[in-house]
């Protein structure tokens, strides 16, 4: 594969993170960053500087959603880099929960670990099957669309939530299902190339 290098960020601390109540007032992708989340979005962009040097194309793949639009906003901001592309990715976006609430959430959280979070159907919101389906297609497309282009050193950077982007690595890498079960959620901002 032409594709050289590939970079995860997963986006700064959320207003969900230090409140999950918020989503009883607010809707999911208009959830916001904290102020440490920008600081973090700051450092992850110094982290990140010296990694992107030798690249002619850069490609920031971004979910739709407010914390991470936010997260790459700050990053872009900060690198001030001609090279970089941003292009806003739906396949991306957070998994819906649909009807979850503060009262069934632990239901819920353990309905999805027995049937595997693979497979588990939220009552109405996402099918896992199909929200996994549409991050391996979009893989699929950074693979071909990069592949064409092997004379040029290209980079991709894919900024998301912790579980798209557990999905995005699984599609790279070819990971099995029972090796999926094993890795968690990156925390707010981790970088990981792979």
């Amino acid at each position: 594969m032409a594709l050289e290098n590939v970079f995860i960020i997963r986006h700064g601390e959320s207003e969900e993170d230090v409140g999950p109540d918020i989503k009883t007032r607010v809707k999911d992708p208009e959830i916001g960053l904290t102020p440490k989340g920008i600081e973090q979005a700051r450092e992850a962009a110094e982290k990140i500087r010296d990694e992107l040097s030798g690249f002619e194309h850069i490609t920031f793949y971004v979910s739709p959603y407010k914390r991470t639009q936010q997260t790459a906003e700050v990053i872009l901001d900060i690198l001030k880099d001609e090279r970089i592309k941003m292009v806003v990715e739906p396949s991306l976006r957070g998994l819906n929960w649909g009807n979850v609430t503060s009262e069934n959430l632990k239901e819920r959280e353990q309905e999805r670990y027995k049937v595997g979070v693979l497979h588990y159907h939220f009552p109405g919101g996402d099918k896992s099957p199909e929200y996994v389906g549409n991050i391996y297609d979009f893989v699929y497309k950074i693979i071909q669309e990069k592949h064409i282009n092997n004379d040029k050193k290209e980079c991709v950077v894919i900024i998301g939530y912790g579980f798209s982007l557990r999905i995005v690595v699984k599609a790279f890498t070819e990971m099995n299902n029972e090796d999926f079960k094993w890795i968690k959620n990156p925390p707010n901002t981790f970088i990981a190339r792979i």
